[in-house]
């Protein structure tokens, strides 16, 4: 087990050229929802023709969204939550948690380190070997778990390896 330290967005492209020396604008970056062609010609006929929706607030609670999502999936709205991203909804499910300390299996997202280490956690680190394809070694991971722990991360499939732990594996 290893607290992991040397961690960044894959997107902090100045941190890359910081570490590895290759310039930012040589990198072509796949690890944020960017598009590196720029925006599209119909998405700017689109919020041409959109553009006095920006001059009110949009309702904060999604409510419309998370009733049409609700009604497709046959629950009720108050069962759904919608964010910014990925990003914001670890955040949120974090804030709400609020683990005192965490086990990360990783390499993964860095956002979830970062999140408990904002609400005061403290982080284990279980790293996957790539010698191993990434592929997590349950008996050796069930044997690194302790009742102190108050939160796991399973980020499945793992960002950015894409390796997957197994249903049968889970249980």
């Amino acid at each position: 087990m290893i607290k992991h330290k040397d961690h960044f967005h894959g997107s902090d492209l100045e941190k890359i050229e910081e570490i590895y020396g290759i310039k930012k604008e040589e990198i072509v970056s796949f690890s944020a929802n960017v598009n590196p062609l720029g925006v599209s010609p119909l998405l700017r006929t689109t919020l041409a023709d959109k553009i006095d929706a920006i001059t009110t607030y949009p309702d904060r609670e999604y409510t419309s969204l998370r009733k049409c999502i609700a009604a497709y999936c046959g629950t009720d709205h108050e069962n759904v939550i919608v964010g910014n991203g990925s990003t914001e909804l670890i955040s949120l499910f974090i804030q709400i948690e609020h683990p005192k300390k965490a086990m990360i299996i990783g390499p993964t997202y860095s956002e979830y380190e970062r999140e408990i280490s904002l609400g005061g956690g403290t982080t284990l680190y279980y790293p996957l070997r790539e010698k191993d394809d990434f592929k997590l070694d349950v008996n050796d991971f069930i044997s690194h778990l302790n009742e102190n722990i108050d939160l796991l991360v399973i980020c499945n499939p793992n960002n950015p390896t894409s390796s997957c732990i197994t249903s049968a594996d889970m249980r």
